[in-house]
Order: C-alpha cells, then structure tokens, then sequence
C-alpha cells in the first residue's frame, strides 16, 4: 500500500493555509482498495486569529458519489497534533453514515472504501500562516 501520504487541500502538495472561514475539500486518495485501515497524523500548527477547525477524513464506498465520515478532529487556538487509528471492523451490524456530523476527537471503526479525502471546516478568520497538514499510513 505504501505511504504515508498527505491527505493534501486543494491541490496543494504541502499543508492547507487556513485564512477565511469556510470548508475547504482535499485531494481525494485513490487506489486503497484492500486497506483495512490507517493510522492518521493531524498536524495543526496555529498563527492567530480564527475560532476553530474541525476536520473531517471521509471514505466513499461508491467511486466517490457518496463520502461518508470516518473520523473528526477539532483544532482551536493553540499549536496540536493528533494522532489516531482506524480499522474496518467486520459484523459491526447496520450503520448509519454522518457527513460533516461526527462529534469532534472521534473515530468510526466500520465500513472503508478505496478512497480518503478530507474536509476541513473552518469558522473565524485565521491569520499569520495558520496550517493544517494531515498525513496517513494504510495498512
């Protein structure tokens, strides 16, 4: 599967400049079929301004028609870096999809498509070169 690749916004290939509130939708990662999931590293490196950002990996089981969240990860006012897993779990039973709904600082362990984007959402306006780099390993 190789790795780790960044989950990169908007055709950048380094990390997301956060200025203006508002959702910005990454590059979507193909060719993951097989995975069975990922350990993440979500790398907020703050300027000053803004409220929050909160950061949404999704996965699409349908070629991308339908993405779906698998994690959320919120971000303040205050350098951070998470780190997390997820995996697919066989006979979870039904589950119901959130986009852009998850609480924030949580994983869903379930359903994995061939393909990650991320979306991150942000409200205030930050300045001085706010970033939000986030990287994956596939297993």
């Amino acid at each position: 599967m190789g790795g780790p690749y960044s989950l990169s916004l908007n055709g950048a290939n380094t990390a997301l400049l956060i200025a203006a509130a508002g959702e910005y939708a990454g590059d979507v990662r193909t060719g993951l079929r097989g995975m069975q999931g990922a350990t993440i590293l979500a790398d907020f490196r703050y300027g000053a301004g803004g409220t929050d950002v909160k950061a949404f990996l999704q996965t699409s089981l349908d070629d991308g028609a339908f993405w779906f969240d698998v994690a959320c990860f919120r971000f303040t006012l205050a350098d951070a870096r998470k780190v997390f897993n997820f995996e697919t779990r066989q006979g979870s039973g039904i589950f119901v999809p959130a986009v852009k709904a998850l609480d924030y600082d949580t994983v869903i362990h379930g359903p994995i498509g061939d393909r990650l984007k991320l979306v991150a959402v942000s409200t205030g306006t930050y300045t001085g070169d706010t970033a939000l780099d986030v990287r994956f390993l596939p297993r």
